[in-house]
């Protein structure tokens, strides 16, 4: 199953209280009805996933991915 995802990506070396902070705002606009509500409508759904653990759903979908372009043969051109 692939899934469409959104997210906020910070640079490297962002301080960590600036990517909490970040999140915390986030966080709180995904728990408006309004904001829910107009996600269901489009289809989605709001996970408000901690920093951590989409850094790391990130690196497992790339590690997956990257086998199954690695099989198939495709070349970026």
């Amino acid at each position: 199953m692939v899934d469409a995802l959104q997210g906020l990506i910070a640079p490297r070396g962002v301080p960590r209280p600036i990517i909490d902070a970040l999140h915390h705002e986030v966080a709180q606009i995904l728990k408006l009805p309004e904001v829910r509500e107009r996600l269901a409508a489009e289809g989605g759904v709001a996970v408000g996933s901690t920093p951590d653990e989409f850094a790391a759903y990130l690196r497992s979908e790339i590690a997956k991915w990257a086998k199954v372009v690695q099989a198939s043969g495709a070349r970026a051109e």
